[in-house]
Order: structure tokens, then sequence, then C-alpha cells
């Protein structure tokens, strides 16, 4: 019988982690799951590591007989570029150094990224696509751009870079400020309600990160992961609506009042080290009116589809929330 193949996942733990890992274990894989929580110790296919230390990952039974790479780890919340290069690049840089050293056996390392490298679209009819020049608007952009550029240019080994759009689903933390909202019959808008943005349900994506790692036609290549069509806010929040059968008051809040609660949300983070979901770098991003993207070269070079639409991905992620919290 043919030995399993070796996965290793990096921000196992994290939401897209934790659906990645339960897709490879379905697939055939043997996971070795890679994340740090202070204070745990690691045990079998868990690796209690702290990829901002490299010495920590100077071990190269971390690397030796694996043959794909998940790079998930990494951060979303912070109020300055400085850390949020701290959290994506230097781990990244860190990760990579140690893979060109010890993994040898390595057949694919997948990078997962996000649509904030890129930066936002033009207009609602022109998608970013993978030829477009990037220009990220804030510092988590502008850190997965950097870290994107070293694993082109330092890597020895195959890599695919994958850059997600919005990612919902069950365990998903930011979407979970709006459904909680909307139960309480509170309908809340950040800005302009008639902004567009490019989604994917969770379990869509980690099904194209397997698929992306599989393929030989995407080494060395970079994608869009998202469905075929953007969405406003305001048909997101209807679909929430309908899901939860229920009725709200919506609230607007205007930009200049978005960009005072980041500023706030700057000092609250700096007083308590604990980062708001509002803050500067936050209301950077939230600005421009297209975040969309086209998945078009994933579906050309590796058969990427969305399996759920809108109404089902929600139905999946409002029912297991909803029943989770009644419990």
């Amino acid at each position: 019988m043919a030995e399993k193949p070796i996965a290793l996942v990096t921000g196992a733990a994290g939401f897209i982690g934790t659906h990645l890992t339960k897709t490879l274990q379905q697939a055939g894989f043997n996971v070795r799951q890679m994340d740090y929580r202070p204070g745990r110790r690691s045990s079998g296919t868990y690796l209690n590591v702290n990829l901002s230390d490299a010495v920590a990952l100077e071990n190269s039974a971390y690397f030796s007989d694996v043959d794909v790479i998940f790079h998930l780890a990494g951060v979303t919340r912070r109020s300055s570029v400085e850390a949020f290069r701290d959290g994506n690049v230097v781990t990244t840089r860190n990760l990579v150094q140690a893979v060109n050293k010890y993994a040898k056996k390595l057949q694919r390392f997948v990078y997962v990224s996000s649509q904030a490298a890129a930066g936002p679209a033009k207009a609602l009819g022109s998608p970013v696509t993978e030829e477009v020049i990037p220009a990220p608007v804030d510092g988590y952009g502008k850190s997965k751009l950097e870290a994107e550029e070293y694993i082109r240019q330092i890597a020895d080994f195959p890599y695919t870079i994958i850059r997600p759009a919005s990612v919902y689903g069950p365990g998903e933390r930011d979407f979970l400020k709006i459904y909680r909202a909307i139960a309480h019959h509170l309908n809340v808008y950040a800005g302009y309600r008639d902004k567009f943005f490019s989604y994917v349900y969770v379990e869509d994506l980690v099904r194209g990160l397997l698929a992306a790692a599989q393929s030989g036609q995407t080494a060395m290549q970079t994608y869009f992961l998202c469905a075929p069509e953007p969405l406003s806010w305001v048909q997101f929040h209807d679909a929430v609506k309908r899901i939860l059968k229920t009725w709200t008051v919506t609230i607007n809040i205007p930009e200049p009042v978005l960009q005072v609660l980041g500023k706030l949300g700057d000092v609250y983070a700096a007083l308590t080290h604990r980062y708001p979901l509002v803050n500067s770098q936050k209301a950077r991003l939230g600005h421009p009116r297209y975040w969309i993207c086209s998945p078009q070269a994933a579906i050309r070079d590796f058969g990427f589809e969305t399996r759920f639409c809108l109404e089902g991905g929600l139905h999946k992620t409002l029912t297991g929330l909803f029943l989770f919290e009644k419990e």
C-alpha cells in the first residue's frame, strides 16, 4: 500500500485552516498542522511553532518529508504597516528560508495571499485580473504583496500563489458581526451602500487550494479565487435577512464617521494591544467601491468551480451558527 502524501498547513487552527485540514484528510493526506498558541506543546501531528522566530524553524523534521505546504498563517488585524509586515512578511520569509533548506521532497508550496494584495478594481465592469499591476491600498494588502514578491524571488521550490476574495462560512469572524446585527434587527452599512465585492464560500476555496496544489498548470503562477459574479452589500444583507426571516432597521455610517472610528480604533489598539474590527487600516480597506476580481484564470488552468451559491453557503453558515448559540 502506498504511503499517504504529507501536507503541512500553517495557520491550521484558523478559519480557513480548520476547513482545509478537514478537506485534506478526506482527500487521503496525512496532515501536519503548524500553528502558534503560547503555552501549548507540540504533540503528534500538531506543531506549536512561532513563525516569527527563525531559530524555531531550524528543525528539518518539520519539512524533510513534506509533499505539499499550504501557508495560511498571518495576521489580518493590525493598526500599522510595520505591524502587518511583522505578521505577514517576516513570518513568510522565515518559513521560505527553512523550506529552501530542509524541504527537499516538496512538490508544491501554496501561499494563501489575499485579493487585497492586488487592490480594488476601477469599475464594476472591470474586475481585477492577474495581469493587472497590483495597487494595494492598506497595510494588510501591502504586506501580502511583499510576501508574494519574496516567494517569487527567493523560493527554490515550485509554488502557487492564491488570492482569495472575501471568504465566508462557518467559523469566520468578520461577517459574524453582520449576521448578529441582522439577527437583532439592525442592518448596518459601513459607508456607501452601493459597494460591490467578490466573495467565495470557504468549502469552495479549500477545494480550489487543493486543486491548485495538484495541477501541473499552476506552478509559479498566481490566481484569484472567487464566485463568478460580484455582489453588492445590499444583496448580501438582503440574503441574510431572507434566511433569518427577520426584519431590520437600516443604519448608514457615513465615510467621514468611519475615518474617525478608525483613528479611535488605533488608539484602542495602542492602549490594549487588541485589534478591533474598525481601525485606520480597515477604513482604508473598506473605502473603495469595487473590491472585485476575476476567477477566469483559475477556471481555465485547474477547473476551479464554486459549488455553493450565496444563499446555499449562507444557509449552511447561519444554520450552524444559530444552532450553536442556542445550545
